[in-house]
């Protein structure tokens, strides 16, 4: 498809007969019909003949009359061999634990096959490249084996015509992992008084799939606090423990770059418990 297929006539007993050419489009089968407005010596192909076979048949006319004579078949018309229009890139944080993504870029045809092969790469990548094993879809997560390396991914195209290929940018150097960044701080919510339960939020973080730990602390008015034995969750009800110490909530947010702890505000100092009044209309015991 998009080749230029030329006529050779052949040979004639009249070498001064009138020569007239028609191509033809012919199915699999053998049945051929004549392609509209194509009389010339050349001829260009064209989508409508993808899974055809063309023929050239010639008519040599003099005074005698006319003869046909019929070329052979070409093979199989198919697709031409994509090409790149627009070259595959890359986007992506290049960190490790980040996932890399690939955009295949724009190709001539755009309903050929796509595959991907993802490179490890030295300095600018030319001829230094070296292909990932199993890292052929169209992202990729980063590694600590990625360190220091460039990352490209190469696209080939592929249809019945064959296959083409093309490489994207490089991203990187890849840096390790950085550790996790709170956003936005602990916070705790609930009534500060014995037998009451608090409530903390952990707040939000840079790496949310980082792994999360809790604490509770009980501080004094000058801010030096100890960690509750086993208060490791998200609520903690208050005991007879934390009257007139402030309560703190603290996370620690851990990856593969390192851990960073967090912690709330505290809360005003912890109250006894609400005291029950007496119902209405009852006698206190002792009373005459």
């Amino acid at each position: 498809m998009g080749a230029r297929l030329t006529a050779d006539p052949g040979s004639w007993s009249d070498p001064t007969a009138t020569l007239t050419y028609a191509w033809l489009r012919c199915d699999e089968s053998g049945l051929c019909e004549r392609v509209d407005g194509a009389t010339g010596a050349t001829y260009e192909v064209t989508a409508a003949d993808l899974g055809s076979s063309l023929l050239l048949e010639v008519t040599a006319s003099n005074g005698g009359g006319a003869r046909k004579a019929d070329s052979a078949l070409t093979g199989i018309v198919v697709p031409a061999l994509p090409s790149v229009v627009t070259g595959p890139t890359i986007s992506g944080d290049p960190s490790v634990g980040s996932t890399l993504t690939a955009d295949p870029g724009t190709w001539s045809d755009p309903i050929a096959t796509f595959t991907y092969a993802w490179q490890r790469c030295h300095g600018n990548g030319s001829g230094s490249c070296t292909t990932i094993e199993e890292a052929d879809g169209t992202t990729y997560v980063l590694t600590d084996d990625d360190v220091g390396y460039r990352i490209a991914v190469t696209v080939t195209a592929t249809n019945a015509g064959g296959s083409g290929s093309a490489d994207s940018n490089l991203v990187g150097p890849i840096v390790p992992q950085a550790p996790p960044a709170v956003i936005t701080p602990p916070s705790v919510s609930g009534d500060p008084s014995v037998g009451s339960t608090l409530t903390a939020d952990p707040g939000t973080w840079s790496d949310p799939t980082a792994t999360f730990t809790y604490s509770w602390l009980r501080c004094d008015v000058s801010s030096a606090c100890t960690t509750i034995t086993g208060a490791d969750g998200t609520t903690y009800t208050l005991t007879s423990d934390d009257l007139a110490f402030l309560l703190c909530f603290e996370v620690t947010a851990a990856n593969a770059g390192g851990a960073v702890t967090a912690r709330s505000a505290p809360t005003a100092p912890v109250e006894p418990a609400a005291q029950t009044s007496a119902t209405a209309g009852t006698t206190p015991p002792g009373s005459p």
